[in-house]
């Protein structure tokens, strides 16, 4: 080669090396993350625009009062409104927007027919039946099989067969408060003697 000596040799430029890269002796400090946050650009929350509950316009025939979200008062085919915070998404020029209309409910139709007498009486039969009461009436002279109450005893009387409770026999079986054998406790008053004739009875499951 060109620059060869005598032996095979020769002298060449020593090539420069480059400095070690020292590791970082300081983390990054808090002012550092910050910057970073802020550069991230920011996202705009959702601002809906809402309507005035009570507006009017200078435009066309809106010079009256409209409430809320109004059919055009200026003859365009989409209702609109006043909104009340200016800067909304879809505000247009002028702090008005478009807006959904609500829908009214439909009006209730007033019944045609009025329900017949079979109707009426179809309804009662299906009614639950309600027993009326029927209270015990003590016959006004009786007497009973009971021992002591073979004499005449006049209505609801003292017990005569030495029971703490007045009982009588029945003029009504089948009554409220009838015990087995057409007898029943009763509340006591004083009887008044009468000349029917006693009807004799027994106290079944009286001992």
């Amino acid at each position: 080669c060109d620059e060869e000596e005598s032996g095979s040799w020769a002298f060449c430029d020593l090539e420069p090396t480059d400095a070690p890269t020292e590791a970082p002796t300081e983390t990054p400090t808090a002012d550092e993350d910050e910057d970073e946050c802020e550069t991230a650009a920011p996202t705009d929350a959702p601002n809906p625009c809402v309507c005035l509950a009570t507006w009017t316009s200078s435009g066309w025939d809106c010079g009256h009062t409209q409430y809320g979200c109004a059919e055009a008062c200026d003859g365009d085919y989409d209702p609109w409104c006043m909104v009340a915070n200016p800067g909304c998404d879809e505000e247009e020029s002028g702090s008005w927007a478009f807006c959904d209309l609500e829908p009214t409910d439909a009006p209730t139709e007033a019944p045609t027919e009025t329900p017949t007498a079979d109707e009426d009486e179809d309804e009662c039969e299906t009614a639950a039946p309600t027993d009326a009461p029927n209270p015990c009436v003590c016959l006004a002279t009786w007497t009973s099989s009971e021992e002591g109450c073979g004499h005449t005893q006049y209505g609801c009387a003292e017990a005569c067969d030495g029971d703490y409770d007045p009982w009588c026999m029945v003029a009504n079986p089948g009554c409220d408060e009838e015990e087995s054998g057409g007898w029943a406790f009763c509340d006591f008053v004083s009887p008044v003697p009468t000349t029917a004739t006693p009807t004799e009875g027994g106290k079944g499951g009286k001992g």
